[in-house]
């Protein structure tokens, strides 16, 4: 089945299934690193109702309620990466 740029995700492949809950930092750097963060955080701030909750492109739920505000998502992300200790 093709699930467009989700097939590319890196997080499709971690059997986890902790990205309901709070960003962590191995999340975050998994979606740093990931080749469809960008689509991604698209998809949650173009579609609030699947995304109020877990992790989207790197962000929590309220940094996705910054960005829609007009946050600048890159910002967010040296941001959070300054707050964890790792690398954006």
């Amino acid at each position: 089945m093709n699930l467009g740029w989700k097939d590319d995700a890196s997080c499709r492949h971690d059997p986890g299934g902790h990205w309901d809950g709070e960003l962590l930092p191995s999340m975050f750097v998994m979606c740093m690193g990931c080749p469809v963060r960008d689509e991604c955080l698209m998809e949650a701030l173009h579609h609030e109702d699947r995304s109020d909750a877990g992790v989207w492109g790197g962000t929590d739920p309220e940094q996705r309620r910054l960005i829609r505000k007009g946050a600048d998502p890159y910002r967010i992300w040296a941001e959070t990466a300054q707050e964890m200790g790792v690398a954006a």
